[in-house]
């Protein structure tokens, strides 16, 4: 073929550093700019992008010379800078070491998108420890519990 072709979408979850709920709603939207823009200099299109104090879920199209590892590893050192920088509540910031991403059909990025941006209502209901559960299951990820929570 003379041409790459790709449409490969990808969930991606990650948390803050032991869960602790640190990414304040005052400083949520500028974040979620600053991970776009990290996103588009590593030319893979985030979709949408929401989350709450202790963990985010991004929406991306993700482009054929760019693989999913090194986009979250772009997003979380480049997100983790700029969070530290924006004041001493921040300084200690950082995300977990690892996350997950799950691959998604085309038919399914209407209601993926508007999940993920509801997460707001979604939380008051559910914690993160069964959203994530519910995720590994739904995707049939082999785990064994006490592991994916170090």
């Amino acid at each position: 073929m003379p041409k790459t072709i790709s449409e490969c979408y990808t969930h991606i979850v990650f948390s803050t550093k032991n869960r602790r709920p640190v990414i304040e709603p005052s400083i949520q939207k500028s974040l979620y700019s600053y991970i776009a823009g990290i996103c588009s200099n590593q030319k893979c299109h985030l979709i949408t992008i929401g989350g709450i104090q202790d963990h985010i879920h991004l929406l991306c199209q993700i482009s054929n010379t760019s693989s999913v590892s090194s986009l979250v590893k772009h997003v979380k050192v480049n997100s983790t800078l700029w969070l530290k920088s924006k004041g001493s509540e921040y300084r200690a910031f950082q995300w977990q070491r690892g996350y997950a991403s799950f691959s998604v059909s085309k038919k399914d990025l209407k209601k993926l998108t508007t999940y993920i941006e509801n997460q707001q209502a979604h939380h008051a209901k559910v914690t993160f420890q069964t959203e994530y559960l519910r995720f590994l299951q739904e995707y049939s990820v082999d785990y064994v519990e006490p592991y994916i929570w170090d």
